[in-house]
């Protein structure tokens, strides 16, 4: 027999002992006696106010922030076909033209 099943056996065996259904009362003497002891969770309203003291402030910043920039003064967004139809040398010729480009521009016609 190896190591690693006498360790087993003997594991087993004081569980079979702690389980053992005769000992329930002890058991049950045992966790009354020590359950004034027990440390209490805090009540979830506790645990609610706790954030609350950090988080209204952090809304409330988060709204003012928000009104400052919805405040700002905003240049009206530019549509495509103004964006197209006013470009200066850039691809905007080459949507807005109703002639296809000339193909000798590309520079690789004989």
């Amino acid at each position: 027999m190896n190591h690693e099943e006498e360790r087993d056996r003997e594991l087993g065996t004081a569980l079979r002992r702690a389980l053992d259904p005769g000992h329930d009362r002890v058991f049950v003497a045992r966790v009354l006696a020590r359950i004034d002891s027990a440390p209490v969770a805090p009540l979830f309203w506790d645990l609610l106010a706790s954030w609350a003291r950090r988080g209204i402030p952090a809304a409330i910043m988060i709204a003012a922030l928000t009104a400052f920039l919805l405040a700002l003064p905003r240049q009206p967004a530019a549509n495509l076909e103004d964006t197209l139809a006013g470009g200066t040398g850039s691809g905007a010729s080459l949507i807005t033209n109703p002639a296809p480009p000339d193909a000798g521009a590309l520079g690789n016609t004989p």
